[in-house]
Protein backbone atom coordinates (compact mmCIF):
# COMPACT_ATOMS: atom_id res chain seq x y z
CA UNK A 1 0.00 0.00 0.00
CA UNK A 2 2.76 2.39 0.80
CA UNK A 3 4.07 2.40 -2.70
CA UNK A 4 0.45 2.57 -4.42
CA UNK A 5 0.45 6.57 -4.87
CA UNK A 6 -3.44 7.11 -5.90
CA UNK A 7 -4.23 5.09 -2.97
CA UNK A 8 -2.39 7.39 -0.81
CA UNK A 9 -4.03 10.63 -2.28
CA UNK A 10 -6.79 9.19 -1.72
CA UNK A 11 -6.64 8.60 1.82
CA UNK A 12 -4.96 12.11 2.51
CA UNK A 13 -7.87 13.68 0.44
CA UNK A 14 -10.61 11.58 2.73
CA UNK A 15 -8.29 13.06 5.48
CA UNK A 16 -8.31 16.34 4.68
CA UNK A 17 -12.53 16.04 3.73
CA UNK A 18 -12.96 14.71 7.47
CA UNK A 19 -10.81 16.97 9.07
CA UNK A 20 -12.69 19.78 7.73
CA UNK A 21 -15.46 19.04 8.29
CA UNK A 22 -14.83 19.05 11.73
CA UNK A 23 -14.37 22.42 11.85
CA UNK A 24 -16.34 24.34 14.67
CA UNK A 25 -17.63 21.14 15.98
CA UNK A 26 -15.17 21.64 19.29
CA UNK A 27 -15.23 25.57 19.57
CA UNK A 28 -17.07 27.53 17.10
CA UNK A 29 -15.17 30.76 15.33
CA UNK A 30 -17.95 31.59 12.84
CA UNK A 31 -21.74 31.17 12.38
CA UNK A 32 -23.19 28.64 10.21
CA UNK A 33 -26.66 27.94 8.76
CA UNK A 34 -29.30 25.69 10.17
CA UNK A 35 -27.56 22.06 9.50
CA UNK A 36 -24.48 23.28 10.45
CA UNK A 37 -25.82 24.20 13.94
CA UNK A 38 -27.34 20.97 13.84
CA UNK A 39 -24.14 18.86 13.10
CA UNK A 40 -21.92 20.94 15.43
CA UNK A 41 -25.13 20.55 18.09
CA UNK A 42 -24.73 16.67 17.61
CA UNK A 43 -20.90 16.48 17.86
CA UNK A 44 -20.47 18.37 21.14
CA UNK A 45 -23.60 15.69 22.23
CA UNK A 46 -21.39 13.18 21.67
CA UNK A 47 -18.12 15.11 23.43
CA UNK A 48 -20.27 15.54 26.78
CA UNK A 49 -21.86 12.16 26.48
CA UNK A 50 -18.47 9.76 25.56
CA UNK A 51 -15.51 12.29 25.21
CA UNK A 52 -15.59 11.79 21.78
CA UNK A 53 -16.45 12.79 18.07
CA UNK A 54 -17.21 9.50 16.63
CA UNK A 55 -19.36 6.79 17.39
CA UNK A 56 -16.70 3.86 18.22
CA UNK A 57 -16.74 2.78 21.59
CA UNK A 58 -14.55 5.19 23.70
CA UNK A 59 -12.39 2.18 25.09
CA UNK A 60 -10.84 2.10 21.83
CA UNK A 61 -10.45 5.32 20.25
CA UNK A 62 -11.58 8.86 20.52
CA UNK A 63 -11.80 11.43 17.58
CA UNK A 64 -11.61 14.98 20.03
CA UNK A 65 -11.70 18.49 18.48
CA UNK A 66 -8.22 20.47 18.60
CA UNK A 67 -8.55 23.55 20.49
CA UNK A 68 -5.26 24.76 18.95
CA UNK A 69 -2.10 23.38 17.67
CA UNK A 70 0.85 23.02 19.50
CA UNK A 71 3.88 25.32 18.18
CA UNK A 72 6.46 22.46 18.66
CA UNK A 73 6.29 18.00 18.81
CA UNK A 74 5.48 15.82 16.16
CA UNK A 75 4.20 17.13 12.39
CA UNK A 76 0.37 17.28 12.54
CA UNK A 77 -1.80 16.63 9.39
CA UNK A 78 -4.93 17.73 10.60
CA UNK A 79 -6.02 20.94 12.26
CA UNK A 80 -9.52 20.54 13.69
CA UNK A 81 -9.74 17.04 15.28
CA UNK A 82 -7.41 14.35 16.47
CA UNK A 83 -7.21 10.48 17.23
CA UNK A 84 -5.91 9.47 20.62
CA UNK A 85 -5.97 5.71 21.79
CA UNK A 86 -7.27 4.39 24.93
CA UNK A 87 -4.11 5.36 27.52
CA UNK A 88 -6.12 8.54 27.81
CA UNK A 89 -9.03 10.35 29.53
CA UNK A 90 -10.71 12.89 28.27
CA UNK A 91 -13.70 15.40 29.73
CA UNK A 92 -15.62 17.79 27.44
CA UNK A 93 -17.45 20.46 29.40
CA UNK A 94 -19.70 23.07 27.95
CA UNK A 95 -19.91 26.19 29.48
CA UNK A 96 -22.18 29.22 29.32
CA UNK A 97 -21.60 32.17 27.10
CA UNK A 98 -22.67 35.39 25.61
CA UNK A 99 -23.90 35.62 22.38
CA UNK A 100 -21.65 38.60 20.10
CA UNK A 101 -24.44 41.43 18.78
CA UNK A 102 -26.13 40.82 21.92
CA UNK A 103 -24.24 43.60 24.33
CA UNK A 104 -21.86 45.93 23.29
CA UNK A 105 -19.79 45.64 26.66
CA UNK A 106 -19.70 41.38 26.03
CA UNK A 107 -17.18 42.53 23.55
CA UNK A 108 -14.50 42.64 25.96
CA UNK A 109 -13.75 41.31 29.55
CA UNK A 110 -11.71 42.98 32.59
CA UNK A 111 -9.47 40.95 34.58
CA UNK A 112 -8.58 41.69 37.79
CA UNK A 113 -5.23 39.89 39.15
CA UNK A 114 -4.77 39.34 42.75
CA UNK A 115 -1.36 38.53 44.00
CA UNK A 116 -1.89 36.22 47.00
CA UNK A 117 -0.64 35.46 49.80
CA UNK A 118 0.75 39.45 49.32
CA UNK A 119 3.81 37.87 51.36
CA UNK A 120 5.86 34.98 51.39
CA UNK A 121 7.86 33.63 54.41
CA UNK A 122 10.43 31.11 54.85
CA UNK A 123 8.39 29.78 57.40
CA UNK A 124 5.57 29.20 54.98
CA UNK A 125 7.66 26.07 53.73
CA UNK A 126 7.80 23.18 55.99
CA UNK A 127 9.83 19.87 55.08
CA UNK A 128 7.60 16.79 55.64
CA UNK A 129 9.08 15.06 58.66
CA UNK A 130 10.35 12.10 57.70
CA UNK A 131 10.63 12.39 53.68
CA UNK A 132 14.43 13.47 53.36
CA UNK A 133 16.66 10.70 53.18
CA UNK A 134 19.30 10.52 56.44
CA UNK A 135 22.06 8.67 54.31
CA UNK A 136 24.58 11.01 51.99
CA UNK A 137 23.35 9.13 49.17
CA UNK A 138 20.12 10.13 49.65
CA UNK A 139 19.22 13.67 48.35
CA UNK A 140 15.46 14.64 47.72
CA UNK A 141 12.71 15.09 50.04
CA UNK A 142 9.34 16.29 50.20
CA UNK A 143 7.56 20.21 51.31
CA UNK A 144 5.00 21.79 51.98
CA UNK A 145 3.94 25.31 51.40
CA UNK A 146 1.50 26.62 54.00
CA UNK A 147 0.44 30.21 53.65
CA UNK A 148 0.70 31.83 57.28
CA UNK A 149 -2.02 34.10 55.50
CA UNK A 150 -4.91 32.85 54.86
CA UNK A 151 -7.46 34.39 52.39
CA UNK A 152 -8.43 38.21 53.28
CA UNK A 153 -11.93 38.32 52.35
CA UNK A 154 -12.42 41.69 52.94
CA UNK A 155 -9.57 42.42 51.26
CA UNK A 156 -10.35 41.32 48.12
CA UNK A 157 -14.27 42.79 48.35
CA UNK A 158 -12.35 45.98 48.76
CA UNK A 159 -10.09 45.53 45.93
CA UNK A 160 -13.33 44.50 43.76
CA UNK A 161 -14.78 48.03 44.95
CA UNK A 162 -11.87 50.12 43.96
CA UNK A 163 -11.76 48.37 40.62
CA UNK A 164 -15.15 48.44 40.14
CA UNK A 165 -14.97 52.37 40.31
CA UNK A 166 -12.45 52.81 37.76
CA UNK A 167 -13.87 50.05 35.05
CA UNK A 168 -17.56 49.61 36.34
CA UNK A 169 -17.31 45.95 36.49
CA UNK A 170 -14.82 43.05 36.79
CA UNK A 171 -15.60 40.00 34.92
CA UNK A 172 -12.65 37.99 35.36
CA UNK A 173 -10.33 37.33 38.72
CA UNK A 174 -7.44 35.27 38.85
CA UNK A 175 -5.38 33.89 41.81
CA UNK A 176 -2.28 32.33 41.14
CA UNK A 177 -0.72 28.54 42.11
CA UNK A 178 -1.66 27.44 45.56
CA UNK A 179 -3.21 30.63 46.15
CA UNK A 180 -6.37 29.24 48.00
CA UNK A 181 -7.37 26.40 50.49
CA UNK A 182 -9.48 24.55 49.49
CA UNK A 183 -12.35 25.45 52.01
CA UNK A 184 -12.44 29.26 50.82
CA UNK A 185 -13.82 28.52 47.14
CA UNK A 186 -16.96 28.74 47.94
CA UNK A 187 -16.79 32.07 50.29
CA UNK A 188 -14.60 33.60 47.93
CA UNK A 189 -17.07 32.88 44.57
CA UNK A 190 -20.12 34.10 46.94
CA UNK A 191 -18.34 37.24 47.22
CA UNK A 192 -17.56 37.44 43.65
CA UNK A 193 -20.96 36.42 42.89
CA UNK A 194 -22.16 39.72 44.74
CA UNK A 195 -19.48 41.78 42.31
CA UNK A 196 -20.71 40.71 39.27
CA UNK A 197 -17.64 38.83 38.25
CA UNK A 198 -18.59 35.60 35.64
CA UNK A 199 -15.05 33.32 36.03
CA UNK A 200 -12.51 32.81 38.35
CA UNK A 201 -9.16 31.04 38.02
CA UNK A 202 -7.42 29.98 41.04
CA UNK A 203 -5.00 27.88 42.27
CA UNK A 204 -5.78 25.62 44.85
CA UNK A 205 -4.14 23.44 47.75
CA UNK A 206 -5.63 20.45 50.08
CA UNK A 207 -5.30 19.51 53.10
CA UNK A 208 -4.55 16.14 53.90
CA UNK A 209 -6.98 14.27 55.51
CA UNK A 210 -5.46 11.32 55.19
CA UNK A 211 -2.48 9.56 57.23
CA UNK A 212 0.11 8.58 54.45
CA UNK A 213 -1.61 10.32 51.38
CA UNK A 214 -0.29 13.31 50.01
CA UNK A 215 -2.52 16.32 49.41
CA UNK A 216 -3.93 17.30 45.65
CA UNK A 217 -3.11 20.48 44.21
CA UNK A 218 -5.04 21.55 41.02
CA UNK A 219 -6.52 24.84 38.93
CA UNK A 220 -10.33 25.63 39.64
CA UNK A 221 -12.06 27.28 37.01
CA UNK A 222 -15.48 28.85 38.12
CA UNK A 223 -18.33 30.18 35.50
CA UNK A 224 -21.56 31.50 37.04
CA UNK A 225 -24.15 30.37 35.11
CA UNK A 226 -26.47 32.71 35.12
CA UNK A 227 -24.13 36.32 35.43
CA UNK A 228 -25.50 38.94 33.24
CA UNK A 229 -22.13 41.29 32.60
CA UNK A 230 -21.57 43.94 35.59
CA UNK A 231 -25.05 42.99 37.48
CA UNK A 232 -25.18 40.59 40.44
CA UNK A 233 -27.86 37.84 41.16
CA UNK A 234 -30.71 38.13 43.10
CA UNK A 235 -31.27 35.59 46.22
CA UNK A 236 -29.53 34.04 48.46
CA UNK A 237 -25.47 33.77 48.03
CA UNK A 238 -25.83 29.84 46.84
CA UNK A 239 -25.75 31.04 42.88
CA UNK A 240 -25.24 27.96 40.65
CA UNK A 241 -21.46 28.06 39.56
CA UNK A 242 -19.77 25.52 36.66
CA UNK A 243 -16.76 24.52 37.84
CA UNK A 244 -13.83 22.35 36.20
CA UNK A 245 -10.95 20.92 37.96
CA UNK A 246 -7.34 20.49 36.36
CA UNK A 247 -5.15 18.91 38.51
CA UNK A 248 -1.28 18.91 38.22
CA UNK A 249 0.37 16.69 36.90
CA UNK A 250 4.17 17.96 38.15
CA UNK A 251 5.41 18.70 41.34
CA UNK A 252 6.95 21.84 42.11
CA UNK A 253 10.06 21.56 42.48
CA UNK A 254 13.33 23.39 44.24
CA UNK A 255 17.14 22.88 43.89
CA UNK A 256 20.06 24.42 45.78
CA UNK A 257 20.16 28.02 43.87
CA UNK A 258 16.50 28.45 43.88
CA UNK A 259 16.55 28.02 48.14
CA UNK A 260 19.58 30.53 48.18
CA UNK A 261 17.83 32.93 46.08
CA UNK A 262 14.27 32.30 48.21
CA UNK A 263 16.56 32.34 51.49
CA UNK A 264 15.11 29.24 52.40
CA UNK A 265 18.01 28.00 53.79
CA UNK A 266 16.86 28.42 56.88
CA UNK A 267 14.18 25.43 56.71
CA UNK A 268 15.22 23.57 53.54
CA UNK A 269 18.55 22.15 53.63
CA UNK A 270 20.21 23.46 50.18
CA UNK A 271 22.00 20.14 49.13
CA UNK A 272 18.61 17.89 49.33
CA UNK A 273 16.19 18.65 46.18
CA UNK A 274 12.86 18.83 47.04
CA UNK A 275 9.69 18.13 45.38
CA UNK A 276 6.21 19.39 46.36
CA UNK A 277 4.19 17.13 48.93
CA UNK A 278 1.25 16.69 46.30
CA UNK A 279 -0.44 13.63 44.94
CA UNK A 280 0.69 12.80 41.28
CA UNK A 281 -2.39 11.57 39.57
CA UNK A 282 -2.98 9.75 36.45
CA UNK A 283 -2.40 11.85 33.53
CA UNK A 284 -5.71 12.93 31.63
CA UNK A 285 -7.37 15.61 29.41
CA UNK A 286 -9.93 18.10 30.42
CA UNK A 287 -11.57 20.67 27.72
CA UNK A 288 -14.47 23.25 28.20
CA UNK A 289 -16.31 24.53 25.20
CA UNK A 290 -18.28 27.60 24.66
CA UNK A 291 -21.46 28.54 22.82
CA UNK A 292 -19.43 30.54 20.74
CA UNK A 293 -15.20 31.55 21.03
CA UNK A 294 -15.85 34.76 23.19
CA UNK A 295 -14.52 32.94 26.69
CA UNK A 296 -11.58 31.69 24.61
CA UNK A 297 -10.91 35.28 22.87
CA UNK A 298 -11.43 37.68 24.90
CA UNK A 299 -9.54 40.99 24.43
CA UNK A 300 -8.86 42.12 27.85
CA UNK A 301 -8.48 45.27 29.12
CA UNK A 302 -7.11 45.98 32.54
Amino acid sequence: MGHDRRLLEALLTLHAIADEACAGVGVALDSSGGRGCAYRARGRELLVRTASLARINPRFMRVLPKVCTPPAGRAAFSRYACVQGPGIEARWHKVPTRHRGTDVTSEHATLLLLPWPMRVRASDFRPVEGSAGRLPTERSGFFEFVPAEGLDLDLVDRVLIAAREEVNSVDVVLLPESAVDQFDIDALQNLLRRHGVAFLQTGVRERSQVSGRLPDNWLHMGINLRLEKGGALPGADGAPWFHIRHTKHHRWSLDRSQILQYHLGGVLHPDIGWSEAMEVPRRGSSSSKSQNSRWRRWSART
